[in-house]
């Protein structure tokens, strides 16, 4: 009963599908157990627990340069990591490659813009000349 929550979670209890999400770090949702008690899971790595996780801040992510495709993360415990946006692989160092590959992806596809849906968690993908929105990278 006092443990922590396991992954079996859904079918036991409600989903709070209304988090906040200004303050949880990024993949991480509220959630309620069937007797309404908080708990908290991350959606990548759906893993649980009952104490709300830190926001670790992103100061360092936001200074430093990474190609199309990529961002700069940090894990709970403060370490930065690397995603690629277009498989959501994750990586603790940049792949020696990544900037090659999104320099030759990069320009036959001018006409794409690359966004974030904060509904979804996901990006999407805006052609500017023809109007055409999709999922998938181009």
């Amino acid at each position: 009963a006092g443990g922590v929550p396991v992954h079996g979670w859904a079918a036991a209890g409600t989903a709070d599908t209304s988090p906040d999400w200004n303050d949880l770090p990024d993949g991480w949702e509220e959630r309620k157990d069937a007797s309404g008690r908080l708990f908290y899971q991350n959606k990548h790595t759906k893993t649980t627990q009952w104490e709300k996780p830190a926001v670790v801040p992103d100061v360092a992510a936001s200074a430093e340069k990474v190609p199309p495709g990529w961002r700069v993360k940090h894990h709970a415990d403060g370490r930065k990591y690397y995603q690629n946006d277009m498989d959501k692989s994750t990586h603790w160092s940049l792949p020696a490659n990544a900037w090659a590959a999104a320099t030759s992806q990069a320009a036959p596809k001018s006409e794409w813009e690359q966004r974030w849906d904060e509904r979804s968690g996901r990006h999407y993908y805006v052609n500017h000349r023809t109007k055409q929105t999709q999922w998938t990278p181009p």
